[in-house]
């Protein structure tokens, strides 16, 4: 195969912003180490329950039940072990830096193939490093959130690689990113299954985004009524107008939670807002694959977590980032062909 003087000189390209980009991270890392701005409220106790996890219970892994198996083990185990050999918390944040570039190697490779826009995997690599969330959530020494992004990312860009024809191996990829994903964040797991379900179903039988929205919130209604009012009693919203009250927050998080040292999140809250204009504006200009695969993506995590009234914060959106950046540059960018 014939390499062309211009891929022999992006590669050098690539690597001079990887190493910027790591040496300015690293600086700020060590840097904010103590800057309460730069803290997640919930870290430390993220951090003292690490500490009890040192090794795997295998016998408990899939019990939900246990407590070993109820408690989203895997990123507890990582922290645990790279603070253990290391000593430090800057290498756990190092190591979110290392994962979330990952991710964006995952978001690049499915934006080149898949979403047609005139843009190279380095360009939309350099975009990926700066998204907002990306930098405010990988900068923090809870892995957990990184970990999770990843993994919703592989599975949901290898899923629509396999179904538009890719090698065979995106199962094996699919299911150990599940198997990861359950263990750090589990019920996205279900999330991410209704969303590829609902859009089989959608290219099968080739029906709207109105139609596909019914179907969903009957979906939602029939695991409220029998699975999630009886099982999360406690937390599950209690009538109709919380929980369109719920939605609308969850769609307007981060705007009006924070205040003070966290108002950096207002930031995140500019980006998604953006993103969601750009998705809204796509999704019903174009019938494409790709504007209903996004449709149903954001409609799945906003009307799950619409149940959830405690959990609507922005970490609950970060999945949704993915969706935003891509549905961005699919409206700024220039398209390169149909996704049809």
């Amino acid at each position: 195969m014939r390499v062309t003087r211009s891929r022999i000189r992006g590669i050098p390209i690539l690597f001079i912003i990887l190493a910027v980009y790591f040496v300015t991270r690293i600086g700020v890392l060590l840097m904010t180490s103590d800057i309460q701005a730069i803290h997640l409220p919930d870290e430390d106790r993220y951090f003292k329950e690490s500490r009890r996890f040192d090794k795997i219970d295998v016998v408990n892994v899939f019990n939900v039940t246990s407590d070993f198996g109820n408690s989203h083990w895997f990123y507890y185990f990582i922290n645990n072990k790279v603070i253990g050999e290391f000593g430090s918390v800057f290498y756990v944040k190092l190591l979110n830096v290392v994962v979330a570039l990952i991710t964006g190697f995952a978001v690049s490779r499915f934006v080149s193939s898949h979403v047609g826009i005139k843009m190279g995997m380095i360009k939309v690599l350099m975009l990926w490093l700066f998204v907002p969330d990306v930098l405010v959530w990988s900068t923090y020494y809870n892995l957990k959130d990184t970990w999770v992004l990843l993994f919703y990312s592989v599975i949901y860009f290898s899923f629509f690689s396999l179904y538009e024809g890719a090698k065979w191996y995106n199962i094996v990829v699919i299911f150990f990113a599940a198997l990861a994903l359950f263990f750090t964040r589990s019920y996205l797991v279900l999330i991410l299954s209704l969303t590829i379900g609902l859009y089989v179903l959608a290219q099968k039988f080739r029906l709207s985004k109105g139609l596909m929205l019914l179907i969903t919130g009957t979906i939602y209604l029939f695991l409220y009524s029998f699975y999630f009012s009886t099982k999360f009693e406690n937390i599950i919203i209690s009538s109709p107008s919380q929980y369109l009250f719920s939605v609308i927050r969850i769609i307007m998080t981060p705007f009006g939670m924070y205040s003070g040292i966290e108002s950096y999140y207002n930031l995140i809250g500019v980006y998604y807002l953006i993103g969601l204009i750009c998705l809204i504006y796509y999704s019903f200009q174009k019938r494409d694959k790709i504007s209903m695969y996004f449709f149903l993506a954001y409609i799945n995590v906003i009307g799950f977590y619409g149940f959830f009234p405690l959990n609507n914060g922005p970490r609950q959106k970060l999945p949704l980032t993915i969706i935003f950046f891509a549905s961005i540059l699919l409206i700024f960018c220039k398209k390169s062909r149909s996704t049809s």
